[in-house]
């Protein structure tokens, strides 16, 4: 695995949308992505770039291990 290690939210976006360009244009079609509040940023410049999603899957994870759905931080809490 390989850290990179950033100053603040909006780097590590940028970031994160090049390696994603890179790995589309290797090829790639399958995505596991983040849900919740850290990754907005990430989400936000991957809006306001030129990558298409129309032909990708996408599998969100979206609940953290051991969260209980009666936690109110669960997705699942109602």
């Amino acid at each position: 695995m390989k850290i990179i290690k950033v100053k603040e939210q909006l780097e590590g976006a940028k970031v994160g949308i090049d390696i994603l360009k890179k790995q589309i244009a290797a090829g790639a079609q399958k995505f596991g992505l983040a849900t919740g509040s850290t990754p907005v940023e990430f989400y936000n410049q991957g809006i306001n770039s030129d990558l298409a999603f129309s032909d990708k899957k996408s599998i969100n994870l979206d609940e953290y291990v051991g969260l209980d759905g009666s936690d109110e931080n669960s997705y699942r809490f109602l």
